[in-house]
Order: C-alpha cells, then structure tokens, then sequence
C-alpha cells in the first residue's frame, strides 16, 4: 500500500500509528496520518479532490457509534471525487475502542489503565497521545501489531471487512 492516506479518529491513532512505521520487524505501512472522524464529520469535497490518484486509503474508527450513514455518504464522496475505488479503501475497525483493540494485542495486559499506571480514560488518552517512545512501550506490553484492527465488527459495521492484515508489514 504505496501511497498510504491514514485518516484516524484522533491523536492516540495517530501516535500508534507513526509509532510503528519506521521500525524493524512487524510495522504499519509508512504513510500519511490525519485526524478525521469518518463516524462523525462530512470529508470535505475539496479535501476529497486534493488526494493524489493512485493513492491507498486507511480508516481508523472506533465502532462504539452504532451509526453509518455518515460513513457511508464519505466513501462515496472518495470514490466519486477522489476517484479512490473501494479495493483501495481498507478499514481500521476498533471492537469498540481503540482501548479495547489494545487490550486484544498486547499480551500482558489486563486493563488498559496498566499501560500508564492511569487513573481514568481521560488520563490515560493524555499519555498515549503523546508518549514519545510508544513503540517501547507497548513493545514491553507484548503488543503485536498483527491483532490490531483483525477481528469482525459487530453491526451494522459487518458490512466492511476490517483490513488490519493488509496495512501490518515486516522489516
């Protein structure tokens, strides 16, 4: 995935993901991350007509909203002015949460609060977003990027095939 647009629901994602691109062993498919919730935003046209053609598009979001309809007028907005067909769209579905998808890859963990020693999400989010040795962290965690974003979502987001495999690389 050469090209690679991230589109994420917020900060964390994008930590974790830039935290795991340039890396040796299992990584994220280097590229562009921006914050942009496809849950709960209209993507702008002139934002849709400004994505290089040729371009891979990946979209973070958290399934805890159980509404689609806003996503799916946004992935006919890429397709009919970004001219991104959809085999080039791979979803970053979170069962839930991003803290919940967390708690699936790294093995040593009981409760996502552990990470930081946190006491609330708040607190927690804080941290995660902007730690800067990320990678070590949840390395030392036992997180193994080949879970994330892996499992079926629950409706009505079963209708898209979480993409988590085709984003994950080795070095």
């Amino acid at each position: 995935m050469s090209n690679t647009l991230y589109y994420v629901e917020g900060e964390c994602e994008k930590n974790l993901l830039k935290s795991f691109m340039y890396v040796d062993g299992y990584h994220f498919q280097p590229g562009r991350v921006s914050v942009f919730n496809f849950i709960n935003q209209e993507f702008p046209l002139i934002k849709a007509r400004s994505i290089p053609r040729g371009s891979k598009i990946a979209i973070a979001i958290d399934t805890d909203v159980k509404r689609i309809d806003l996503l799916k007028h946004n992935l006919k907005m890429l397709e009919r002015h970004a001219d991104i067909p959809k085999k080039d769209i791979v979803f970053l579905m979170s069962k839930d949460n991003l803290d919940e998808e967390l708690l699936f890859a790294c093995s040593s963990l009981s409760r996502i609060s552990q990470l930081f020693n946190t006491n609330g999400k708040a607190e927690f989010k804080k941290q995660f977003a902007s730690h800067q040795d990320l990678h070590h962290k949840l390395l030392g965690v036992g997180f193994d990027p080949r879970k994330m974003w892996t499992r079926v979502p629950d409706p009505p987001f079963d209708i898209f095939t979480n993409g988590g495999k085709k984003i994950v690389i080795k070095k």
